[in-house]
């Protein structure tokens, strides 16, 4: 009988597997908002997983608001005596967006700004043109990008294929 419970659980696991590889969203679900007071911690979390740095060794600095509603939170690690500053975004909702070092941050901003491509493809998430307030490189070829449209601002992360892989509404 142990043994099937383990067969029927490999299979489950197995048709999850399947199934989410089959209907995949085309981008990134709404991630849970984090509460202003929890950011640094989360920060702290996502710095530790990211980078190989036990929490403990992680040094959080300060939350500060950026534009459209985002905050960025400050932090630095030691890596064999060098400090290494780093930063987390979270979006206007709260949502957190991404974890990089200053060196991750220059290397991506090296890229230029966003491809014709990668604004259409932005753009046809809304089936219209929207003006482009701001691009922050996420990734050599990788862009955020906020984008003005008649209802609103929105924020776009687009691939350097055009890979469209998180849009949504700015509060």
């Amino acid at each position: 009988m142990h043994f099937h419970n383990k067969a029927r659980a490999s299979r489950n696991l197995a048709f999850a597997i399947l199934a989410a590889a089959i209907f995949h969203a085309p981008f990134a679900a709404a991630a849970e908002a984090i509460a202003e007071r929890d950011m640094l911690r989360y920060c702290q979390g996502e710095a530790s997983a990211e980078f190989g740095v036990k929490p403990t060794h992680i040094s959080m600095k300060e939350l500060e608001k950026a534009d459209h509603g985002a905050m960025l939170a400050h932090g630095s690690y030691d890596d064999n005596g060098t400090s290494v500053a780093f930063r987390c975004r979270f979006g206007g909702n709260g949502q957190f967006r991404w974890v990089r070092t200053s060196a991750q941050h220059d290397e991506a901003k090296g890229a230029g700004g966003p491809s014709d491509r990668q604004l259409q493809s932005c753009n046809a998430v809304k089936d219209r043109y929207g003006e482009v307030l701001e691009t922050t490189p996420l990734k050599p070829g990788a862009f955020e990008i906020i984008l003005k449209y008649e209802d609103g601002n929105y924020v776009c992360d687009v691939e350097a294929n055009g890979k469209v892989t998180y849009f949504e509404k700015l509060r």
